[in-house]
């Protein structure tokens, strides 16, 4: 029984055949960074758009300015931060100084995250954001790597003969059309984009943890 051909095995055929990897020849490594540049663009682009409909007007004074409501997260978010400060602190897991010490927060693992933030910066809400949003670009990334592995390289033979596959240029077809068909979707999801990111919650952590879980 012929073995087939692993993911490494294919990988390394790009590198021995004496060719120099180019992003249209079909080369693993070379069509990761071109994805991962392409999701990082599109995770930050995603996330402006997100936060940039949430500001509202406000007058003070006579002088209008801009506010972003989503700027602090909402009230679940608060929760975490509280706890966070208090644990940062050395005041335990208190929502009030000198209270009953209940667990109040639904996740200890964000708000772990949250309390070591805290020991960093202050400025816990601009970290929290920047955190979801790798773990959004994460997941997008991985997603695509499934996608690409299961679709494209699947139309392998049981041999791993490579004169019998598809020719380079169609399985990297495939493997952009299962990439732009992703961003797509991420683009015209804004709920997801918007709880997984500027909402400051727990969300994207477990969307993220949930999804490698799933592609180990």
């Amino acid at each position: 029984m012929t073995r087939r051909s692993t993911w490494n095995d294919r990988r390394q055929s790009h590198t021995t055949d004496g060719i120099k990897p180019t992003p249209w020849d079909g080369s693993p490594r070379a069509q990761r960074k071109i994805r991962f540049i392409f999701s990082l663009i599109c995770g930050l682009l995603i996330v402006s758009i997100a936060l940039k409909s949430y500001e509202t007007p406000t007058t003070l004074d006579g002088k209008t300015e801009l506010e972003n409501v989503a700027a602090a997260g909402i009230d679940d978010a608060n929760i975490f931060f509280t706890y966070a400060r208090h644990l940062a602190r050395g005041e335990g897991a208190v929502y009030n100084v000198g209270g009953e010490r209940v667990e109040g927060f639904s996740s200890p693992l964000f708000t772990l995250l949250c309390t070591g933030i805290l020991y960093v910066t202050r400025h816990v809400e601009v970290m929290v954001l920047l955190v979801n949003t790798a773990l959004l670009v994460t997941v997008m990334v991985q997603v695509q790597y499934y996608l690409q592995a299961s679709v494209c390289d699947s139309d392998l033979p049981a041999d791993g003969n490579k004169k019998d596959s598809p020719p380079g240029r169609r399985k990297s077809s495939w493997g952009w059309c299962c990439s732009a068909w992703l961003w797509v979707w991420i683009v015209g999801s804004p709920q997801f984009v918007i709880w997984t990111t500027i909402t400051l919650m727990d969300v994207g952590l477990w969307t993220c943890v949930f999804v490698l879980g799933s592609l180990a």
